[in-house]
């Protein structure tokens, strides 16, 4: 199971944060919604444990911008 956070450009042109499909915070401006996204969903993971992908989608396409996981330790024990 992962959760996905979105930055995607609205309808008038300022950028949007999204968990899944809810919008999370609205017009900002590009690099302000990149590092929002970014710090959610490193408060995700560390709050929650589960795997958060950032990804920024744009008509070309979908860019990662950061990957939460959990530490390499803990899926080693896992695997056991």
């Amino acid at each position: 199971m992962s959760i996905v956070i979105k930055v995607k450009e609205g309808a008038d042109g300022l950028w949007n944060v999204c968990r899944d499909v809810d919008p999370v915070v609205t017009q900002l401006s590009l690099g302000s919604a990149i590092r929002t996204a970014r710090g959610l969903g490193r408060a995700t993971h560390d709050n929650t444990g589960v795997a958060v992908l950032v990804v920024m989608i744009c008509p070309i396409g979908m860019t990662l911008l950061a990957r939460y996981a959990r530490p390499a330790t803990q899926l080693s024990v896992a695997a056991a």
